[in-house]
């Protein structure tokens, strides 16, 4: 029974990840870093064409540690890897029509075939100071 909850919640994740797609199609930010405050800790990812690189730092752990991402961006998504020295595994970013916030869910090559069901979310670091304070309460910006 649990085994079909989490079909249930992979397949209603990536019918959320298609329509998030189709409102950001074209939308392509040409040679441009963004920044990000997200629930596990800053991300920054540079696009240039649809290509991505970036980084990011866990610091809701008791050792915090940095990690980057690689992938590809098309129509909203970016599909990608991430490497950190927890391991390595796959990683899809959807995002919002103004790419202010993303939501992301990854895997583990140790795991292939399981997804984490906590989804990795994010709001800009120019969209943070205006955000609600639920929000901000939940999301960490300091590389420190």
């Amino acid at each position: 029974m649990f085994g079909t909850y989490l079909n249930h919640m992979k397949y209603c994740f990536l019918t959320f990840l298609l329509l998030a797609s189709i409102l950001v199609i074209g939308q392509t930010p040409e040679n441009k870093t963004l920044s990000f405050c997200s629930d596990v800790g800053p991300v920054e990812l540079q696009f240039a064409g649809d290509s991505i690189r970036g980084r990011y730092r866990i610091v809701v752990v008791k050792d915090p540690f940095e990690g980057i991402i690689k992938g590809t961006f098309k129509d909203g998504i970016i599909e990608g890897v991430w490497i950190d020295p927890d391991g390595m595994g796959r990683i899809i970013f959807a995002f919002s029509a103004d790419l202010n916030e993303f939501t992301a869910v990854f895997n583990n090559l140790e795991r292939p075939n399981h997804w984490f069901v906590t989804p990795w979310r994010a709001i800009s670091t120019t969209s943070y100071p205006q955000a609600a304070e639920e929000i901000k309460r939940n999301r960490r910006c300091d590389w420190k």
